[in-house]
């Protein structure tokens, strides 16, 4: 490691655990070293190991990248793999719901910038949840196990898949949350629900089924955003509508000292990363296109129930 990066780490570690003899006692566990080598490490005297940082990183959850910075424009990204994996969709709900809750404690802050009808909204209702992961996998996946399956009122994710799922909206219910949309959000799901039909994956009565239940979930967001005129509540939603494109969903997640931005693959899947550069300018895009966006959360009556009626008049039209 350079000095540079030694320093960053030994600062970092002492953040999370502030009492020197502790921090020496789990160094010690974890690289399986004497006491008297990890305090010549916190020193400086002698570097750590790669092998050291590594298994470092993944017990502090830390980013390699923010450690080793000699690298310029490039990062590293963590993904979920979901192919060929049987009930590979727990862990990546999992993994998610930890990351809320971690937020939630930290009273963090979240960003969606969505091009597309987000897992935040779109999973509060039952139907659209099981259409949006039936087209996952059966679709984009294209998993074995789906083979010949068609989507109808039978289909299910299941009992656990929908605990985490449950668990997933709780934890976002409750933690400071902006997201931005575009009136062409919901072009995907309705390309999606398009494919599906001229595919004959669904019929005329479950495609006006989930088209229900899409025209149900603006409606019940757009209550929400208007009853919110009054409250005070600091995990209330914060909904702007932006005039440019926005090109892809993005999460970003900011715990306070921490940072983690996660850009859309795959159609629902995504790629993580903790690069401090990669976040800078997650943000600052954020910036951006706020400053090109109007706030619709309790305010703005009339620019409200404009937008909401575009986003239905596009679900009627398939509808008919």
């Amino acid at each position: 490691m350079t000095e540079v990066s030694q320093v960053q780490l030994v600062d970092r570690l002492r953040h999370h655990i502030p009492k020197k003899g502790d921090l020496v006692k789990i160094l010690t566990e974890l690289l399986s070293i004497s006491p008297d080598s990890v305090y010549r490490r916190l020193r400086g005297e002698s570097e750590f190991t790669l092998s050291e940082v590594v298994k470092i990183a993944h017990r502090f959850d830390l980013s390699m990248d923010n450690l080793y910075n000699e690298r310029i424009n490039s990062t590293t990204f963590h993904y979920n793999k979901l192919y060929n994996r049987d009930n590979a969709f727990e862990p990546y709900f999992v993994n998610l719901t930890q990351q809320m809750e971690r937020l939630r404690r930290a009273e963090g802050k979240l960003w969606f910038v969505c091009s597309e009808l987000p897992i935040s909204q779109s999973f509060q209702n039952q139907e659209l949840r099981e259409f949006k992961l039936f087209y996952w996998q059966r679709v984009i996946l294209n998993r074995q196990i789906m083979r010949g399956i068609k989507y109808d009122k039978t289909f299910a994710i299941g009992f656990n898949l929908n605990q985490y799922v449950d668990s997933l909206m709780d934890s976002y219910r409750h933690i400071d949350k902006t997201e931005i949309w575009t009136e062409e959000t919901l072009d995907d799901t309705i390309r999606q629900l398009k494919y599906c039909r001229d595919c004959g994956l669904m019929d005329h009565e479950n495609l006006l089924n989930v088209c229900q239940s899409l025209i149900h979930t603006l409606n019940r967001l757009e209550n929400e955003l208007e009853s919110q005129t009054y409250s005070d509540d600091p995990h209330r939603l914060r909904f702007y509508v932006s005039s440019v494109e926005l090109g892809n969903n993005v999460i970003h997640m900011n715990y306070g000292q921490y940072r983690t931005s996660y850009i859309k693959f795959n159609t629902f899947n995504t790629v993580a990363t903790r690069s401090d550069d990669f976040c800078d300018e997650i943000e600052h895009m954020i910036e951006g296109v706020l400053a090109k966006s109007v706030e619709i959360s309790g305010r703005s009556d009339v620019l409200r129930h404009r937008f909401f009626t575009t986003l239905r008049s596009k679900v009627e039209a398939l509808m008919r």
